[in-house]
């Protein structure tokens, strides 16, 4: 069966106004050579630290049909038709992601938030595509780059597509939901992340309500109930003439349009029975915490709404695990000891930061082992970070963690200064610490590792992975039991 290209370059050309005599189809795009693919169309844009054009011949070499530059390629001459020449080629790529949408005649949901957006947005895009053509942005392409290279990818004949929006500060996620002008937006939690780029933390509300902005008034808002800051959603989605917004619980019996009316809580996942908008379903969500479970019922409010099937839905979640450095748990041996380690060290943030140490305490270390978190500081938190940080010691001890361990010169202050009897330990770096844990190791033990992306914390969970001496992981019992 022949496949229909993702797009020609006679589209392309006509769409972005670059002049070539080339022709043929493009099945992909890529502005990284290392991604290139035969048939891909090769974005050459000027970064901070490297510039595209030094790699158009590469391209090439590896297969790119044609690529959009501004400036001559050494080499190469400007009449060769795989050059689409443009004035800026980051405006070019705004402007084919903006005919890819006009072209789409599918629904578009957009994902934005604190913590849980990629994990969200993942999550119903696998649910959707059980039934429906999803498209979605590929792992956390979501800024203003990322989020048009996405949706310049997106199929014509896409049914649906999920687009996860970041940012760092404020008048960042409004261009990009006009560029997507989505008829669903998600916010999935308002917490202090990039709080340094904000004077109030209401303006982080402000910032992500810019979601709004691109969509019509037939456009529709799902929140959690219980979120931050919720009253300045509801104004700012009545100021922007949107039809309806949705809220869904966290807890049992909360008597919404989307409501659970069971739930059993486990280490390693939640099972429970849900009311959506008067279709019953049962079903259990593979990653374990409240945050995990209110996520997941956003997602099937959201498939709902789109004419999605719960039933589908409710599988996908029960099949879902964490993304990689996103909660993720692995059973491991070393020395004849079997731990339970959690990876959460992609990266971190107020919000984020408590529902690790919250699915922390829901794990039950076995025989002699204990709780160990690992976590490393929290960045871009401005004039609020000191007391975030000293703030994390409570939850600490109320998870009922054994040995603490922070990493990096803003975690120093909690070390020393946070209640509780159990061992604390301080590295400026991550150096040291996996022949720390290893020296330290018992039996059952459960390890978390959590902190900021630049500290690097992965590199501890790759080293202690890399040593693991099981054969066969657990064929039996689960290391870490259910806390009902």
């Amino acid at each position: 069966m022949t496949q229909t290209p993702l797009w020609t370059i006679r589209d392309i050309c006509e769409a972005v106004s670059a002049q070539s005599d080339g022709h043929g189809d493009i099945s992909g795009i890529s502005f990284n050579s290392k991604d290139v693919r035969p048939g891909h169309l090769f974005v050459a844009l000027k970064g901070h630290v490297t510039d595209g054009h030094a790699y158009v011949k590469e391209a090439f070499i590896k297969g790119a049909k044609a690529a959009l530059v501004s400036e001559d390629i050494v080499g190469l001459k400007n009449s060769d038709p795989r050059l689409l020449f443009v004035e800026d080629t980051l405006k070019a790529l705004w402007v084919l992601a903006s005919a890819s949408r006009l072209r789409m005649k599918g629904q578009v949901v957009a994902i934005t938030g604190s913590a849980g957006k990629t994990t969200t947005k993942e999550a119903l895009h696998r649910s959707l595509s059980r039934g429906l053509k999803s498209h979605a942005n590929k792992k956390s392409f979501n800024n203003h780059v990322g989020v048009p290279l996405s949706l310049a990818r997106m199929p014509a004949d896409s049914e649906v597509a999920v687009f996860e929006l970041g940012m760092n500060g404020p008048n960042e996620i409004g261009p990009l939901s006009k560029l997507v002008k989505p008829d669903i937006a998600i916010i999935t939690s308002i917490g202090l992340a990039h709080r340094a780029g904000f004077e109030q933390d209401e303006e982080i509300a402000l910032a992500k309500a810019e979601i709004f902005e691109g969509m019509t008034k037939e456009g529709i808002v799902i929140l959690p109930d219980e979120i931050t800051h919720k009253y300045i959603l509801n104004i700012a989605a009545l100021n922007a003439n949107l039809s309806k917004v949705i809220t869904v619980p966290a807890k049992v019996g909360e008597g919404l349009d989307v409501d659970i009316t069971r739930l059993v809580a486990h280490s390693n996942c939640s099972c429970l029975t849900a009311n959506v908008f008067g279709e019953k379903i049962t079903f259990k969500v593979g990653i374990p915490g409240e945050h995990a479970l209110q996520n997941a019922l956003l997602i099937l409010a959201a498939v709902k709404v789109l004419g999605g099937d719960l039933a589908l839905a409710g599988i996908t979640l029960g099949e879902m695990l964490p993304l990689k450095g996103r909660g993720r748990s692995h059973p491991l041996n070393y020395d004849e000891k079997a731990f339970t380690l959690i990876d959460d060290s992609y990266n971190a943030n107020v919000l984020s930061m408590a529902a690790s140490i919250k699915t922390l305490s829901l794990m039950e270390p076995l025989k002699s082992g204990r709780r160990i978190a690992v976590l490393g500081e929290m960045n871009e938190l401005g004039e609020v970070s000191q007391a975030q940080h000293l703030a994390l010691g409570q939850k600490v001890e109320d998870a009922g963690v054994d040995i603490l361990i922070g990493v990096g010169l803003k975690m120093e202050g909690l070390v020393k200064n946070c209640p509780g009897g159990y061992q604390k330990e301080w590295f400026e770096s991550r150096a040291g610490i996996t022949k720390f844990l290893l020296h330290n190791l018992r039996n059952g033990d459960v390890i978390l590792v959590k902190g900021a992306t630049y500290l690097g914390l992965e590199e501890i969970v790759n080293s202690l992975i890399d040593l693991d001496e099981s054969e066969n992981i657990w064929e039996g019992e689960s290391l870490s039991q259910a806390a009902e």
